[in-house]
């Protein structure tokens, strides 16, 4: 059985929330300045610095004209005593011309080249930060979410325990706490069925998880066929994943007394969002991925379980289906 949290601070849990915010809002701050500053330089090169150098070659190109143009005045023309005139002066701004050619011809071959260079950075830099980037967009603020949602809970607890649980006479601090009061003190607390749901959604695998997960063409289930019934008392709207969708199952499911069936949001078509696995033991590795219609062969009385929205989740004993859940609490549980 789980042990109890002991609990010194539910400030620290709030300001824990807030600099958790702060640091998402940093971060993306971050994330969105360098991008749009790689963004800048790769617009400066693509069209100011090329636009810049191919202006500049026509302009030295015609600069060597009028620089041939010269030297071919002094080779044709005699001056006024019949002698053929010196042209060096003319040869060396000609020259002069010509290397100023080749200087921006060079220039503009750079910036193409550091153009590409920098294209092929940009998209190495945006595969390395994805993760993060996922993280700080989805992670960071469902993190901050939950830890609000403990506070909450935890503020409740003290206020049944400063109240005295069941309506009674106010209980003996020593009867309800192990340690000093709970108006900001230490407490010791049970973990309760949303605790455990937070608990088990931390073991669904993660993106790679799901990716490193070997095919598999049969799995072993041997927990009790789900109750249809159970199905019928729920709202929630059915959405049965495609046939080749992929449903993610531990490889320990099959010596598990209870089982965590969970359907995350689909990443692709490939992914049915669901994943199978033991209920009470940590993250299980590895896992296996099978496809939907694969496994429903097998255990055709788990369709209409499959088929709830993204999500919900259920919990499965040797008796069968123990309780079902929405994304925040459990919408039915087994008398």
């Amino acid at each position: 059985m789980a042990e109890g949290a002991r609990v010194d601070s539910i400030d620290a849990l709030r300001q824990f929330k807030v600099a958790i915010w702060k640091f998402q809002e940093a971060a993306a701050v971050a994330l969105g300045d360098a991008e749009s500053e790689m963004h800048r330089v790769l617009v400066w090169l693509e069209t100011e610095q090329g636009a810049y150098w191919q202006g500049q070659i026509r302009k030295r190109q015609e600069a060597v004209a009028r620089a041939r143009e010269a030297v071919r005045m002094k080779q044709v023309f005699k001056d006024a005593a019949g002698r053929q005139p010196t042209a060096i002066e003319e040869q060396k701004a000609l020259q002069a011309a010509l290397r100023q050619v080749a200087e921006a011809e060079q220039k503009l071959l750079n910036v193409k080249r550091w153009t590409r260079a920098l294209q092929k950075e940009v998209e190495m830099y945006k595969g390395s930060v994805q993760r993060f980037a996922t993280d700080v967009q989805s992670e960071l603020p469902a993190a901050a979410a939950h830890l609000e949602n403990l506070s909450a809970k935890l503020d409740a607890y003290v206020s049944v325990q400063a109240g005295g649980f069941g309506g009674g006479a106010a209980a003996e601090p020593s009867a309800a706490v192990s340690e000093p009061s709970m108006a900001r003190g230490a407490v010791a607390l049970a973990p309760s069925a949303d605790d455990e749901l937070a608990r088990l959604l931390a073991t669904i695998p993660s993106a790679e998880q799901r990716s490193a997960a070997a095919p598999a063409t049969e799995v072993q289930l041997h927990f009790p066929p789900a109750d249809a019934g159970v199905l019928s008392a729920l709202s929630a709207a059915q959405t049965e994943p495609a046939g080749d969708a992929k449903v993610f199952v531990a490889a320990t499911t099959d010596a598990a007394t209870r089982i965590f069936l969970h359907r995350a949001q689909p990443s692709s078509e490939e992914d049915s969002g669901w994943s199978i696995a033991p209920a009470d033991a940590d993250a299980p590795r590895p896992w296996q991925a099978i496809r939907m219609a694969d496994l429903l062969t097998a255990r055709p009385d788990l369709r209409d379980l499959l088929a709830l929205p993204p999500g919900f989740s259920a919990l499965i004993d040797q008796a069968g289906v123990a309780a079902v859940f929405d994304p925040q609490q459990a919408v039915w549980r087994r008398r």
